[in-house]
């Protein structure tokens, strides 16, 4: 799913992705150039499992700075 996630980024470029059942494991996040990463993980689980997270491009970030 991350080579999905990256694909999408650089195929499309949009300024939000959105990604449930993400997988990840407890403060675990896939770091995207050009985008921050907002995440939620399961805490305390045995395996990797749930999870939320969502990558905004640095553009709209910079343009609600300004």
């Amino acid at each position: 799913m991350i080579h999905l996630a990256k694909k999408l980024i650089f195929d499309d470029d949009p300024l939000i992705l959105s990604i449930q059942e993400s997988y990840f494991r407890s403060n675990d996040c896939l770091s995207i150039k050009g985008c921050n990463s907002f995440y939620k993980n399961r805490q305390n689980a045995a395996v990797s499992s749930g999870g939320v997270v969502s990558y905004v491009s640095d553009i709209i970030l910079n343009e609600a700075q300004e």
